[in-house]
C-alpha cells in the first residue's frame, strides 16, 4: 500500500528544497501542542488576502461535486501561451534533465522559447547533454563562465525574456500534456496577477496528496495529472501569499514593476522568491494556484548541510523583519485554514479510478491491536497488487451516521465526510465502482439504514458485493455468541429464548432485542451479497444453521500468517524448578480472563507461576498474576523465550471465527492449552498439533487438567 509518511521535523537538518523552509516552519508551529489557536481569531489580515482566508472548509463529499467539470475535456487552450518563455536554471543533474526535456518537447508548443541557464556545471555529462540540445531551435542555452548561484542566474534569465509571461521551471520536474495552457489560463488584463503555481507532490502549500509534505507519487504521474484535469476551478479559492518556484508563471509587467530577486540579501538562495512575492503582494499583485494542473517534482527529500541550514535561518529572520504582517499573520492563517483542501480531496478521489474497490469497515482507533487491522492492511495491499485502487468507507464505532471516505491508494491522511450514507452514491457515479467489500459491521449503530442503502446500491449500480465473516453479528448482536451468563451459546439457532437473553446480555454490541427482526434484516443484506468469505470450517458449520440459503456462495479460506520474514523464534526452556505459564493477548472477560484468574488462584503447585503478555486489564484483580509487557507480533517468540515461558493458556470463551494467536503459537511450536470452542480448537485437531491440549469444558478446573496433561507430555514430568 502507498502509505504516505508524515513530515518529520529534525533538529539537525532542514529540507533541501528551498521552497520548504518558509512553509514547513509554520506547519511545525501550527501542529505543535503549544500552538494557541485563539490567536488566530485576534489577527488582522491584509485586505487582498481575504478572499482565501475564510474559515476552515467543510469536507463533505456532496460539497466536492462542484469541483468536478460537468463536461470533461482532454484539450485546453490559452492565448497566453503564445506570449510565454520557459526558464530553466541548471547545475549538473543530467539524470533530471533526461526526464524533464523529453516531457517539455512532447508537451510544449514548438513556438514557445525555452531558455536554459547552465550555472557553470562541472559535470561533463550535463555539458554534453546541453550541447546536443542546442540542435533544437526552441532551446536557447547560456553557460555562465563562473558559478553565479540560483538568484543571479534567474535574474540573468529574466533579463533575456521578451514575452509577456515567464515560467520558472526546476530541472528536476516533469510536465504533463497541456501544462502551459493550464498554467497560464488565469492571467488577464483586469486582475493584477503576479504568479501562478500548480499542484505538485513536493511544494509545501502546493503539495499533493498531503498538505505541506514531501510526497512520493502514490501512482503514476500521468494518472494523477489526468485526474487534476477534471477539476473545475473556483477562482475565489485560488489565492495564496506566495508562489513556489519549482514551476511558477510570472507576469513580466509585475516583474518589471517589482524588480528582480534581491541578490544582496539572498545571494545564495533560500527565501528569495518569498521576498519577491511579498514585495509584489504589497504592491497589490496576487498569487494564484492553477488547481487543474499537477507537475511532478522529482527532487527526492534529502536534507541540508549545516551551511544551508544557517542560510535558511538567517534569511527567515530577514523575512520576519521585512514582512512582519505576512510572516506572523498571513502565512500561519493560510496553513491553519488550508483553503485548497477541497481541491486535494476531490483530486485524490478522482485518482482512484482503476478498477476501484470500496471497502466498508470500522474506523481504526490507536488502541486497536487486533489481527483484523493487519488483515485489512494485507487485503488492501493484495487488491492494489492485483490492479485495484482502494477507497475506504469507515464508520465511527457506536455513533449514528458518522461516515468518512478515505482514498487509501492515494493517501491515508485524506478523509472526506458524508452528510448521509446515501451520499456514497456520488462515488458510484463519478468512479464507476464495481466491487464492494463489507469487512466489518461491528458496533455500527445505524445498521438498519446502512443495509437499506446498500440494498438500493445493489439495485441501482449492481456492484459485486463480498461479505467477510469475521464475527457472528448476523446471527446475534452478541457477535461472538456469548449468552447473558458469559457462556458459549450452544442454542443460537433456537430463537425462543434469545429475546430474554438479549435483554440482559452485556456482550451485545447493539441494543437490539428482537432476534427474528434482526435476522430478517440480515437476510435482506445477504440477498445482495455475491460472495461470502469465511476463514474456518467452524464458522461455516454455525452460519449454515441460520442462513442455509447462502451456502453455495461461501468460500472458505484460512487467513495467511501475519508474521513478517523477520519474526523471532521461540526456544522452549528447560524446567529447573519454576514452570512459567502465560496468558497472551487482551486480558478481557470474553477472552477467558476470569478463568485464568481462577486457574492461578486455585493452583496447588507452588512451582507454577502465572503471567500476562499483551494488554493488561487493571479492572480485574489478579494479585497472583504478574504482567510482563505488551508485544509486537514479530517479537512474540523472543518475549516468550526471554521470560522462560513454558506454556501458554489461550482460554478465549468466544466462538472465534479464526485465531491468529493460535496460528502463531503453532508456527512458533509453543505448547498451549485452550477450550473446545472456536476455530482455534478445530485448527489444533485439523493439523494434529501435538503441543496443545484441549480442555473438556469451559471451566478453570478443566483448564487445570489440560495444563497438567500438557506439562507431563511436553516436559516429561
Amino acid at each position: 500500500m502507498k502509505f504516505v509518511k508524515k513530515v518529520k521535523f529534525l533538529n539537525n537538518g532542514i529540507h533541501t528544497n528551498k521552497y520548504y523552509f518558509l512553509g514547513i516552519r509554520y506547519l511545525k508551529k501550527i501542529w505543535s501542542d503549544s500552538f494557541n489557536e485563539t490567536y488566530l481569531f485576534k489577527i488582522k489580515i491584509s485586505s487582498h488576502y481575504n478572499q482565501s482566508e475564510s474559515t476552515k472548509q467543510q469536507t463533505y463529499l456532496s460539497d466536492l461535486v462542484k469541483y468536478i467539470k460537468i463536461k470533461e475535456t482532454r484539450t485546453f487552450h490559452s492565448e497566453n501561451v503564445k506570449s510565454a518563455t520557459v526558464i530553466i536554471p541548471v547545475y549538473n543533474g543530467v539524470e533530471h534533465l533526461e526526464k524533464l526535456i523529453p516531457s517539455l518537447i512532447k508537451n510544449t508548443p514548438e513556438y514557445v522559447k525555452i531558455i536554459i541557464i547552465d550555472d557553470c556545471s562541472p559535470d561533463t555529462k550535463t555539458i554534453e547533454f546541453l550541447e546536443k540540445l542546442k540542435q533544437d531551435n526552441r532551446f536557447s542555452i547560456y553557460r555562465n563562465e563562473q558559478n553565479l548561484g540560483f538568484v543571479k542566474s534567474t535574474n540573468k534569465a529574466m533579463s533575456l525574456v521578451e514575452t509577456r509571461y515567464a515560467v520558472w521551471l526546476n530541472s528536476d520536474t516533469v510536465v504533463p500534456e497541456f501544462w502551459l495552457e493550464r498554467l497560464l489560463s488565469q492571467f488577464n488584463e483586469q486582475d493584477k496577477i503576479a504568479t501562478i503555481t500548480p499542484f505538485t507532490n513536493s511544494g509545501v502549500t502546493f503539495s499533493f496528496p498531503d498538505f505541506g509534505q514531501d510526497n512520493q507519487l502514490p501512482m503514476s504521474f500521468e494518472k494523477i495529472d489526468t485526474s487534476f484535469q477534471k477539476i473545475q476551478s473556483d477562482i475565489s479559492k485560488n489565492y495564496t501569499y506566495s508562489g513556489t518556484g519549482f514551476c511558477m508563471a510570472i507576469d513580466m509587467k509585475c516583474w518589471n514593476d517589482v524588480g528582480e530577486l534581491d541578490y544582496d540579501a539572498f545571494g545564495k538562495g533560500y527565501g528569495e522568491e518569498n521576498d519577491w512575492c511579498f514585495r509584489a503582494g504589497r504592491k497589490g499583485y496576487k498569487h494564484l494556484l492553477a488547481p487543474n494542473l499537477f507537475v511532478w517534482h522529482r527532487h527526492g527529500g534529502t536534507f541540508l548541510t549545516e551551511e544551508k541550514q544557517r542560510l535558511c535561518e538567517l534569511h527567515q529572520n530577514i523575512l520576519k523583519e521585512r514582512y512582519s504582517e505576512e510572516m506572523n499573520n498571513v502565512v500561519p492563517v493560510f496553513f491553519t485554514n488550508d483553503p485548497w483542501k477541497n481541491y486535494r480531496n476531490i483530486a485524490a478521489l478522482l485518482c482512484c479510478n482503476k478498477n476501484p474497490v470500496l471497502i466498508i469497515d470500522l474506523k481504526n482507533i490507536a488502541s486497536d491491536k487486533s489481527g483484523a487491522i493487519d488483515y485489512r492492511f494485507n487485503m488492501i495491499k493484495e487488491l492494489e497488487n492485483n490492479g485495484h485502487d482502494v477507497i475506504m468507507l469507515e464508520y465511527t464505532r457506536n455513533s449514528i451516521n458518522k461516515w468518512v471516505v478515505t482514498p487509501i491508494s492515494v493517501s491515508n491522511n485524506i478523509h472526506v465526510k458524508l452528510k448521509d450514507l446515501s451520499d456514497i452514491k456520488i462515488l458510484f457515479n463519478i468512479l464507476n465502482i464495481k466491487n464492494v467489500i463489507i469487512n466489518n459491521f461491528a458496533m455500527l449503530n445505524s445498521i438498519e439504514s446502512t443495509i437499506d442503502i446498500l440494498y438500493e446500491i445493489k439495485q441501482q449500480y449492481n456492484p459485486k458485493i463480498t461479505y467477510k465473516f469475521h464475527d457472528y453479528l448476523s446471527v446475534c448482536p452478541s457477535f461472538f455468541l456469548l449468552n447473558n451468563k458469559c457462556e458459549n451459546c450452544e442454542l443460537f439457532y433456537k430463537i425462543d429464548k434469545c429475546t430474554e437473553c438479549l435483554k440482559k446480555n452485556p456482550f451485545k454490541t447493539l441494543e437490539r432485542f428482537d432476534i427474528t427482526q434482526w435476522r430478517t434484516l440480515w437476510g435482506k443484506l445477504f440477498s445482495c451479497i455475491d460472495e461470502f468469505h469465511m476463514f474456518s470450517e467452524y464458522t461455516f458449520n454455525k452460519i449454515k444453521q441460520v442462513y442455509p440459503s447462502i451456502t453455495e456462495k461461501i468460500i472458505i479460506k484460512e487467513h495467511s500468517p501475519l508474521f513478517s520474514d523477520n519474526y523471532t523464534k521461540y526456544i522452549r526452556p528447560n524446567i529447573d524448578g519454576k514452570i512459567n505459564i502465560a496468558f497472551v493477548g487482551g486480558f478481557y472477560q470474553e477472552k477467558g480472563a476470569l478463568h485464568f484468574i481462577e486457574l492461578a488462584k486455585n493452583n496447588k503447585n507452588s512451582n507454577l507461576k502465572f503471567y500476562i503478555i499483551g494488554i493488561d486489564n487493571t479492572a480485574l484483580s489478579h494479585d497472583n498474576i504478574k504482567y510482563i509487557c505488551g508485544y509486537q507480533r514479530d517479537e512474540l517468540g523472543k518475549i516468550l523465550t526471554e521470560n522462560n515461558i513454558h506454556a501458554v493458556v489461550y482460554c478465549s470463551i468466544n466462538n472465534e471465527t479464526f485465531s491468529y494467536l493460535a496460528q502463531e503459537l503453532m508456527i512458533l511450536n509453543v505448547p498451549f492449552i485452550c477450550f473446545n470452542n472456536g476455530a482455534h480448537a478445530d485448527r489444533i485437531k485439523k493439523y494434529k498439533y501435538n503441543l496443545a491440549e484441549i480442555a473438556d469444558d469451559i471451566s478453570a478446573k478443566s483448564l487445570q487438567t489440560a495444563l497438567d496433561t500438557l506439562i507431563k507430555k511436553v516436559y516429561k514430568i
